[in-house]
Order: structure tokens, then sequence, then C-alpha cells
């Protein structure tokens, strides 16, 4: 038997969806010792490249205290390292070191295979179709947070 999908059943769907793959994700992580948020930092990294703090606050849309603490973490674990800034000697400069691309790159092939197993029963067209609604909801979510700013 279907539920009726109403536009609250929808939304608070997608929420608890939303937070089930959150609290799955944080303890699959776990095995790494790493957070999703220390990811999504180690994923925003080029490994040869070094990038500033504002510019991982910006991607990770993070603060620049949350930033510092994560990177702080990210190097203790020795996955990240930080390096002064020619350019601009207050400001550094951080680098994923090799520790930490091998361990963004093993994390990002488990997270694929559990993005297949999760999708396999998905057909495309449903996927997309699911994608789409997604996408017009968060745009319009953006527009009212913007316009009651």
């Amino acid at each position: 038997m279907k539920d009726s999908c109403s536009g609250e059943t929808l939304l608070h769907l997608i929420g608890m969806t939303g937070q089930v793959m959150r609290s799955f994700a944080d303890q699959w992580l776990r095995k790494y010792d790493l957070t999703l948020e220390q990811l999504l930092v180690l994923k925003q990294m080029d490994f040869e490249s070094g990038q500033t703090q504002r510019m991982l606050c910006n991607a990770a849309v993070k603060s620049p205290a949350n930033i510092t603490r994560l990177l702080d973490r990210l190097e203790n674990k020795k996955y990240v390292v930080r390096r002064k800034n020619p350019e601009d000697r207050r400001a550094s400069l951080v680098f994923l070191t090799g520790e930490g691309l091998r361990i963004r790159e093993e994390v990002r092939e488990g997270f694929d295979e559990m993005r297949s197993e999760l999708l396999k029963d998905i057909d495309e067209q449903k996927r997309e179709q699911v994608s789409d609604v997604l996408r017009t909801i968060k745009k319009r979510i953006e527009c009212v947070s913007v316009n009651k700013e």
C-alpha cells in the first residue's frame, strides 16, 4: 500500500532520508577515523596545488574558525600540511599529503560502491525524475532564504 505523497510527506521523507544518509556515512567513515565534514574538505583539495583556507571556507561553506579546526584535525592525522603562502605571509596554503590522497581515494571508491548498491534497482528515468524534483526544491529553498535576508 502506497502512502499519499502530499507536499508535507514528501518534504518529511526527503529530510528523513538526508538524516539517515548522513548518519550512515558518518558511521561508515569511522573506520577511516574521518567525519563527513573532514571528508568534504579533503574532496575539495587537489594533491599538487595548495589552497588558501579562505578558498576551502568558500568551497565547503564553513566559517574560518570551523575550517581551522577541521584542518588542525586533518593535519594531526597527516592528511594535509599547511605551508606559508609566498604571496601573502599572513596566510598559509593547505596541501593534501600522499596519505591524504590515498585515504581520499579509498573512501571515494567505497562510496562509489555504496552508491551503486543503493541505486541498483532504480532505473535511469526514475533517477532523473527524482534529481529534477530535488534540484527544483533546492532552488526554491535558496530563493526563499535569499529573499528573507
